[in-house]
């Protein structure tokens, strides 16, 4: 038996020549310089001030109008957040025309992310923004599911703790805390 190594097959023979194929090539993993992955805690230098964008502009009159526009009509919970970080940081850029409405191709949209004008969005139910309709409130029976659900978690977990721990919890639950235990 011979040792060492064995020839390549005739179709890794063009890999060979490469200088990644020598034996004495051995790749180095380094930490990608400026990352800071072993820092933990608060930061070196807290900022004293919230940042105000165009602080620095005295005459930048587009950051009041921006600021006293009403962003909530027409549009679901998640994307009221998106625009409403945009305009406290100063991403917000209004609309300066009109905008086509993608409902009834009219150049009715006011407000700017919207794709739908606000007769469109209220006709289909819709947020104006991202097009979708908002979450059904859960109903009578699916609220009495989860709760049963969360009742029988509850008495299995119970069940599983030493008699000192499981009476002490239910005193708890009895008076209306939340149990330390579980």
């Amino acid at each position: 038996e011979r040792r060492g190594p064995q020839p390549l097959p005739r179709s890794l023979a063009s890999l060979a020549a490469s200088p990644l194929a020598s034996p004495k090539f051995t790749p180095v993993y380094r930490r990608m310089p400026g990352t800071n992955a072993r820092r933990s805690g608060p930061p070196k230098h807290q900022n004293s001030f919230a940042w105000v964008p165009a602080s620095a502009d005295k005459h930048n009159t587009l950051q009041d109008k921006v600021g006293k526009l009403d962003l909530r009509g027409g549009v679901c919970a998640k994307c009221y957040e998106v625009i409403e970080w945009k305009r406290r940081y100063g991403k917000y850029k209004p609309l300066k025309q009109p905008a086509k409405c993608l409902g009834c191709n009219q150049k009715a949209v006011h407000q700017a992310y919207h794709q739908l004008c606000p007769p469109c969005a209220g006709s289909r139910r819709v947020c104006a923004k991202c097009m979708r309709a908002p979450p059904a409130p859960p109903t009578a029976e699916e609220l009495e599911a989860k709760e049963a659900q969360a009742h029988a978690s509850l008495e299995s977990r119970l069940g599983a703790l030493p008699e000192r721990q499981r009476r002490t919890a239910q005193r708890q639950l009895a008076v209306g805390g939340v149990p330390v235990s579980l």
